[in-house]
Order: structure tokens, then sequence, then C-alpha cells
């Protein structure tokens, strides 16, 4: 990640929030109530991933519960990113982590079993080439 990419999720940081129109939405919501199939890739084979340099460094921050405080952890995802020239991608296990509006990379693990989402987390962590999860 250059400097210029942690500084523009530097400059997106801000403590003010969207207001939530869930609830409001609830009487004409469309959404499925069900959990659709999860889909998991052989990661034996080959796998093209999108980075740019073969040799570029990644992290993985994973998100098991709704964040209290996204500001300040966007804080230090992006300290970290710029000290170690790594690029952060999030693995959220909910629905909206808190850290989408910052422009980070979040990946969406689903599942209806821990077995399904680890086999997410295993492809995730093969297409992004992650060195490690927080």
């Amino acid at each position: 990640m250059s400097l210029m990419d942690v500084a523009d999720i530097l400059g997106r940081i801000s403590p003010q929030s969207p207001r939530d129109l869930d609830a409001r939405l609830d009487a004409v919501n469309r959404r499925s109530a069900k959990a659709g199939a999860v889909l998991v890739h052989d990661t034996k084979g080959a796998m093209v991933t999108p980075l740019d340099a073969s040799d570029a460094v990644c992290f993985a921050l994973r998100i098991t519960e709704k964040t209290e405080d996204p500001v300040t952890l966007a804080m230090h995802v992006a300290q970290l990113a710029a000290e170690k020239s790594a690029i952060p991608i999030v693995f959220s296990h909910v629905d909206a982590c808190g850290l989408e509006k910052f422009g980070f990379r979040v990946e969406r693990i689903a599942g209806r079993s821990q077995a399904e989402r680890d086999a997410m987390e295993a492809e995730l962590k093969a297409f992004w080439n992650v060195a490690m999860v927080i």
C-alpha cells in the first residue's frame, strides 16, 4: 500500500456516521431472511491475485462483532499498513463492521457453520496472499 493510498484512507476517517435507515425500511425490505448457499473454490489450483506486484504483503483483520469505535480502529489499521508497507484486508463476519466507509477492502465472511466460514477465510487468504490474520 503506497503512502498516497494510506493518505486517501486517512482523509476519509471522520467520527461522523450515516444514519441507520434499516428500521424505517423494514416494511418494504425485500431481502431474503434465509442465508444462501456458500460456494468455496478449490484453493489448490492456480489462483490469479488482483495485486499489482506478486511480492505485495497483505495482512487480514478478522472482525467477529460490530465495532463500537470504527474511527479509532481505522486509524490503527491505516497506521499499521503505512508502517509495514502492507495492504490491509478486513475479514468481516458481521454485515457491516464499520470500516467499509473508510475505503478498506472488506471481505464479507458468510456461512451457516464455522466450517463454511473457515473454508471461506482459507480461500480469501490464498487469493489475497495474506501473511497474517489479526
